[in-house]
């Protein structure tokens, strides 16, 4: 332990947060996507968020970059 520079608790910790994530019935996504300068934003995050709700996902964060083309 000495040699990482951890606590005897780091260990005991990250176990017990992956168990907490295991086990979340929370479905949490974050989506960076890179669009052109003229997209019709709105529609693309509606779109987006319908086409990952339908397959389970509660919370999703999109961040969304125009091209430079």
């Amino acid at each position: 332990m000495n040699q990482f520079g951890w606590m005897i608790a780091d260990p005991i910790c990250s176990m017990f947060i992956f168990t907490l994530i295991g086990f979340s019935d929370v479905f949490i996504g974050t989506l960076k996507l890179e669009v052109a300068a003229k997209a019709d934003a709105k529609y693309i995050l509606s779109h987006t968020h319908n086409i990952f709700t339908q397959v389970g996902v509660c919370q999703l964060y999109v961040q969304m970059d125009y091209a430079a083309i």
